[in-house]
């Protein structure tokens, strides 16, 4: 299963933020680090249904992640269908779980059917 295009990696920093200003939107995105090879290794996968720049200031400071990449989407369902994509093809280290439908939806993962 392919994956959504994703922009960066960029600086998880607050200029990192504010020169990717993205419009409120839903929104998959993954954190993470840059290896010594130069390449992007996940760490986390998650979405947002609006404020993503918010949402990634809030882990501005952490230990674990240094740069994001995200997605935006057209719709939360579509969000959701990114977010597993990202899951999958990254099979990040944080997230301890599949990725969560919202509630009152029949949504199902197109990586795996789970749901």
């Amino acid at each position: 299963m392919a994956m959504p295009p994703l922009a960066g990696p960029f600086p998880l920093t607050p200029t990192g933020i504010n020169l990717n200003q993205v419009p409120r939107t839903p929104a998959a995105f993954c954190l993470g680090t840059i290896g010594v090879d130069g390449r992007f290794v996940a760490g986390y996968v998650g979405r947002v249904n609006d404020g993503l720049a918010a949402h990634l200031r809030s882990y501005i400071g952490s230990k674990q992640y240094d740069v994001f990449m995200y997605a935006l989407a057209p719709s939360p369902q579509r969000a959701f269908v990114m977010e597993c994509q990202i899951y999958h093809g990254f099979s990040p280290r944080d997230n301890t779980m599949h990725p969560v439908r919202p509630p009152d939806t029949d949504w199902t993962c197109p990586a795996c059917g789970k749901f």
